[in-house]
């Protein structure tokens, strides 16, 4: 499935948006990208404002970035006229862009 660049520019708009940010104060923004040479696949980074969120304590002080992507974009996808069985893979970063963890759809790293 060919993705248009206003389908990416709208779901990262409600990506972005009090919706999802007001749930997770601790992030700054999402960046969500699609790539050609990944069909049915989009990239989601989930860039921190704080660098005391870590690995080991990202859930105690709010952050699931799974729950994050299963309940507030997920569901969504279907009205940016994407497929909804697109694997959603996202890597949560610090506000260096310092990688604090990696999800891929059903594989956590």
């Amino acid at each position: 499935m060919k993705v248009e660049d206003y389908q990416i520019a709208a779901i990262n708009k409600f990506a972005n948006s009090k919706f999802v940010l007001d749930e997770y104060p601790m992030i700054d923004h999402i960046d969500i990208s699609y790539i050609e040479a990944f069909p049915n696949q989009l990239w989601i980074r989930i860039i921190l404002n704080s660098y005391d969120i870590t690995k080991d304590n990202m859930l105690k002080m709010g952050l699931d970035p799974k729950a994050l992507v299963e309940n507030h974009l997920r569901p969504f996808v279907p009205f940016f006229e994407l497929d909804e069985n697109f694997k959603l893979d996202s890597v949560v970063v610090d506000p260096s862009n310092k990688p604090i963890s990696v999800h891929f759809d059903n594989l956590n790293i």
